[in-house]
């Protein structure tokens, strides 16, 4: 039995520091095997052995040489762009992409329609053919895996979309276990700002921190992916992050989810659209009158975001009022998180860009005075990529983590 327990936690001590060579590797490439051993505290002769494995495996490439310091010439040392790829999916309302990255998570190829994705059957179906058109366009990659977000609840245990509250069709909809059957893949499914949060910490404006929020600010609602000591968390079954849902006036605006004065009934891009229109309609002057030549159901956040660069006071103003409203409920999120940074995405987190340090001042006058110390705010490097790059980066994660030797041996 004790020889059997040293078996076990040999081969768990060598899986580990593989994985701990793969993540140096990653976040900081073209390392020689002597700096390998420095910064991971491993013994040279260990990551040679390891090093060794991963080039002949194909995971690992050698890339160049170093100048000598005295003895043999170092060789350094990259992940394999080619040692694999992943394949990335996001339903949104009224679209799906897919997209396939490489190994160290660069976008190769893009597929993108516009399309109802009301009813789940349909919508899965057209997000089978993007993808089978991806692993078609390049059948010599080895895929990796299938990470998938949407807007919704989804329970992390079986990959089973419980709830997307503004698609009322999507109730328990089975997509990991339908798509493992049909590609024989390992599929990571998970909610979109949950997803686009390790999205921002592998590629974007969290690379490093280890304790942020990152607010997915939607016309549709707001979710918040949250990642303690560098650990995603996602709650119990997965639930965790729907600050959306945190009730900020209870006289408030009935939400989709049947509360009253939910956060995102007042912070949203719907939700300015509503104010606006109601504003012109009291008798306030805005350009965006014109804009809509009068026809006012013809107001959609573009239009504001246009109108606001063009210095229209009434979109200004919304702004303004979301901009406070944001900070609010971000002031809530750091009582409770202490995060060292919070990260706005979406349509709206972006288009709030110019407000940052407005909301800043605003949590600062109103958090308690220690949490505001180290704290910081910034918009998504991302872009609208955030869920594509996050859910590509769900599949890298699980690999360079907990590396699946059996299945390329």
């Amino acid at each position: 039995m004790k020889k059997h327990y040293q078996s076990v936690n040999h081969k768990l001590m060598r899986e580990l520091n593989i994985s701990l060579i793969l993540s140096h590797l990653r976040t900081k490439p073209s390392q020689t095997r002597a700096v390998l051993a420095e910064q991971t505290g491993l013994t040279r002769s260990s990551v040679t052995n390891l090093v060794d494995e991963l080039v002949e495996r194909g995971l690992v490439c050698e890339t160049g040489l170093v100048p000598s310091q005295g003895g043999r010439p170092g060789t350094t040392l990259e992940l394999n762009p080619a040692a694999g790829c992943a394949i990335a999916v996001e339903f949104r309302i009224g679209s799906i992409t897919a997209l396939l990255t490489d190994f160290v998570g660069k976008p190769r190829q893009r597929e993108h329609i516009q399309t109802d994705i009301s009813n789940p059957d349909s919508a899965i179906q057209q997000a089978e053919q993007l993808i089978d058109h991806l692993l078609a366009d390049h059948a010599e990659k080895m895929p990796l895996g299938i990470g998938v977000g949407i807007g919704g609840i989804v329970n992390i245990q079986d990959g089973t979309v419980q709830f997307v509250s503004s698609l009322k069709n999507w109730r328990n909809v089975s997509l990991k276990a339908q798509w493992s059957a049909r590609y024989k893949l390992p599929v990571y499914m998970g909610n979109e700002a949950h997803i686009a949060a390790l999205g921002e910490r592998y590629f974007g404006a969290a690379a490093g921190c280890n304790n942020f929020v990152y607010l997915d600010m939607v016309g549709y609602g707001i979710g918040a992916g949250i990642v303690i000591n560098g650990r995603l968390f996602q709650g119990i079954n997965g639930y965790a992050g729907e600050v959306g849902h945190t009730v900020l006036d209870i006289d408030g605006l009935v939400c989709a989810c049947g509360k009253r004065g939910c956060w995102e009934t007042l912070v949203g891009t719907e939700a300015i659209v509503s104010y606006i229109r109601d504003c012109i309609a009291r008798g306030e002057t805005s350009q965006i009158v014109e804009m809509v030549h009068g026809d006012l159901s013809r107001i959609d956040f573009d239009i504001v975001c246009e109108a606001l660069h063009s210095g229209d006071s009434l979109a200004s103003k919304a702004c303004h009022r979301v901009s406070l409203l944001t900070a609010t409920g971000i002031n809530n999120l750091i009582n409770v998180f202490n995060p060292e940074m919070v990260i706005l995405g979406g349509t709206l987190g972006l288009a709030l860009e110019p407000f940052l340090s407005e909301i800043k001042d605003w949590i600062e006058s109103q958090a308690l005075p220690p949490m505001t110390g180290t704290f910081d705010i910034r918009v998504s490097q991302l872009g609208t990529d955030t869920c594509l790059m996050g859910a590509a980066a769900l599949v890298l994660d699980e690999i360079l983590r907990e590396p699946f030797w059996q299945a390329t041996q």
